[in-house]
């Protein structure tokens, strides 16, 4: 009888401990803060696939956190950021907190990978066609100002297909601004949704 009085106690106790234990948000976003977005760094493809990907990202933020206040920084480049395969340093994200009062902010980078393309060669007169099946990776980190460094990150990849004209002697996909609407756009919205499953899991 002794024997399980103990058992029982020591089941009670668990079952305490496991109801009473809170996982933490995925994401470490300030509700009502201020949030800074660099613009997406974009690998083995042209035009302006980094502008879609940061533009989508965007508008997801301000649909997921209605009381913050969404910042665009620009490109790492232009900011001169040296890290994680962007260019990018916790020093500058530290110093980019400070001087715009920023509570977190957001950086990444969209890859283009796996590129399988067929030319179909028009008549002299005329530039070549090009097919491709692509891989297409989005990779975001958030660094938090208040703990000074990356507090999370997540990456979602998608396979696409995309047809142009050959104006470059590499293969890589082109993403100007006459594929910005349906085709191209509704992929990369896909692929930012994806990225961003955590964010709406945090509200």
């Amino acid at each position: 009888m002794k024997n399980k009085i103990v058992i029982l106690i020591i089941v009670l106790f668990l079952f305490n401990c496991s109801a009473s234990k809170v996982s933490p948000p995925k994401i470490d976003l300030v509700p009502g803060g201020k949030i800074g977005v660099i613009t997406f760094k974009v690998e083995n493809a042209r035009g302006v696939l980094d502008e879609i990907s940061t533009e989508i990202l965007i508008g997801h933020l301000k649909k997921y956190y209605e009381r913050s206040e969404i910042i665009l920084l620009g490109k790492p480049e232009d900011l001169m950021l040296k890290e994680f395969g962007l260019n990018v340093s916790l020093k500058t994200l530290e110093n980019l907190c400070r001087e715009q009062k920023l509570d977190s902010i957001l950086f990444g980078k969209i890859i283009v990978s796996n590129i399988r393309a067929t030319m179909k060669v028009k008549s002299l007169l005329q530039r070549s066609r090009i097919k491709a099946k692509f891989r297409m990776t989005a990779e975001l980190n958030l660094y938090s100002a208040l703990s000074g460094k990356v507090t999370w990150n997540g990456s979602s990849y998608k396979e696409g297909n995309a047809s142009y004209d050959h104006y470059a002697r590499d293969l890589n996909p082109d993403f100007y601004v006459s594929d910005k609407d349906e085709s191209y756009r509704k992929f990369v919205r896909k692929l930012i949704y994806s990225l961003t499953e955590d964010f709406r899991s945090a509200r």
